[in-house]
């Protein structure tokens, strides 16, 4: 009897330090399996994650990039109407003042004209000239003149 229950706790102790071996290598063994593939995910989340911030990245710098060459494009365009309104400008004074010179030219050569018809024809009615020769010297003047 002694034997049997000696006997009997030696195989208890036996098969149960071999039982807290085997659990403890299953508990290994899982822990590192479970390690493994919890360093795994996180990887695979983690390039995910690089791949959004990535592609965001790269999103947020293109439309960045079309609002800068918008911007440009909007700077270059008013520079070009200022420097074509200051063209304009130029022009234009320069055209009036060569229509105002022209316009004095001529209104100088017309009044220097009719200074020269009233003269002739103080001169021809003191010659005592018929009217309808004046009349007609009158005409072949405005013809000259342009009236």
């Amino acid at each position: 009897l002694c034997a049997t229950k000696i006997q009997a706790t030696w195989r208890m102790y036996t098969a149960r330090s071999q039982y807290l071996h085997q659990k403890g290598a299953i508990i290994k063994l899982q822990s590192a399996w479970k390690r493994y593939s919890q360093v795994r995910k996180y990887r695979d989340m983690r390039e995910k994650a690089v791949k959004i911030q990535t592609w965001f990245r790269m999103y947020w710098q293109v439309q960045n990039y079309k609002y800068q060459r918008q911007c440009c494009i909007k700077i270059q365009s008013l520079w070009r109407c200022y420097v074509a309104r200051q063209r304009y400008l130029k022009t234009r004074m320069s055209v009036i003042r060569v229509q105002a010179t022209a316009r004095g030219r001529n209104a100088r050569r017309v009044a220097s004209c009719l200074r020269s018809l009233r003269d002739l024809r103080k001169c021809l009615l003191d010659q005592d000239l018929s009217l309808s020769q004046v009349a007609e010297l009158d005409r072949k003047l405005y013809e000259i003149i342009g009236r």
